[in-house]
Parts: C-alpha cells; sequence; structure tokens
C-alpha cells in the first residue's frame, strides 16, 4: 500500500485531536449587497431599480460559478477524504503492528530476564560442584598418599620377612646338618 507513489501532495490539515482526521468543504461566501441596499438614499433607490436587473444576474451567474466550483472540488474532496481514511487505516495497522512488536519484546524481555537467572543459579551450582571435585581430588591425592605408605611398609615387612625366613631356613639347614654329623 506505501510502495505505489502518490499523484499529489497531502498537506497537514488542522487537527481537533491526534486521532481525528477532517476534511471540510469550504463555506459560499453569501453576497451580503441586498441586505446594505435598503441603507441607500433614495435617490439611489431609483437607480437601484435598474441595477436590480442586473445584480439578479450577477447573483445568478456567481451562484452558477459557485455550484460548478463545488462540482469541481466534490472528487478532490472524496479523494481526499478518501486518502485520509487510508491513512488512518495505516495509522492503526502500525500502532497495532507497534502493540505487537512491544508485547513480543516485553515476552523476550522477560525470558531474557529468566534464562539470565538459570544461568546465574548455574553458575553458583557449577562452583558449589567444581569445589566438591576440588574436595574430592584432594582426599583421593591423600588416599593415593596413604596407599602409598601402606604399600612402601608392605614391601619394608615382605623384604623383612623373606631375610627373616632365608635367615630361617639357613639356620634349619645348620641344625639339621649339626644333628646329622651328631649321629
Amino acid at each position: 500500500m506505501m510502495d505505489q507513489e502518490i499523484p499529489f501532495k497531502i498537506f497537514p490539515l488542522a487537527r481537533l485531536n491526534s486521532s481525528h482526521v477532517s476534511a471540510v468543504k469550504p463555506v459560499a461566501v453569501v453576497d451580503n449587497t441586498s441586505y446594505f441596499q435598503n441603507f441607500k438614499p433614495l435617490q439611489e433607490k431609483t437607480q437601484d431599480v435598474s441595477h436590480s436587473t442586473q445584480d439578479c444576474f450577477l447573483r445568478k451567474i456567481s451562484s452558477f460559478i459557485e455550484e460548478e466550483n463545488t462540482e469541481s472540488l466534490n472528487p478532490l474532496y472524496s479523494k481526499l477524504h478518501r486518502e485520509a481514511e487510508k491513512i488512518k487505516k495505516w495509522k492503526s495497522v502500525i500502532e497495532l503492528e507497534m502493540k505487537e512488536k512491544e508485547s513480543k519484546l516485553q515476552e523476550k524481555r522477560k525470558l531474557s530476564d529468566a534464562q539470565q537467572r538459570i544461568i546465574k543459579e548455574l553458575q553458583i551450582e557449577n562452583e558449589k560442584l567444581r569445589l566438591n571435585i576440588h574436595d574430592i581430588i584432594n582426599e583421593n591425592e591423600d588416599l593415593i598418599n596413604q596407599t602409598n605408605s601402606t604399600r612402601h611398609v608392605c614391601n619394608l615387612l615382605k623384604d623383612t620377612c623373606d631375610r627373616a625366613t632365608e635367615k630361617a631356613n639357613i639356620c634349619m639347614y645348620e641344625v639339621i646338618s649339626s644333628l646329622f654329623k651328631l649321629l
């Protein structure tokens, strides 16, 4: 609708309020010469009789010209009125679109705020989990250290046990060999 070029210019009209557009036909000018004829001097009244026919003729011609002007202006006023109606419709469509876009924008803002709150909550939860993981890793390191210490002690005990067994075997061999010698 707005992509077409308008072949005439639209001039801003005076408005009573922002939602009312009016196109008013001009009022024909009333010829008040007959009213003032009553106040003319008496000698002029005699001349007025001859002029009254001329005045009547002039009034008829002027009323005819006014009718012609009015008739020629009627299509312009109706076209102006149609264009004003188109502008009103366009304005209401634009206002409706603006309201819809504003409500969508409000919804998007609410959604964005909710998502930001969720993100903050998730960040807090993530930080808590990170601290828990750090604690678990520290516990694991402690357990690994304890396990390594225990393994080291076990290895020492095994070595000690192996040496004691070896010494016991040597002693046993010596005892058995000394018993055989005695016999």
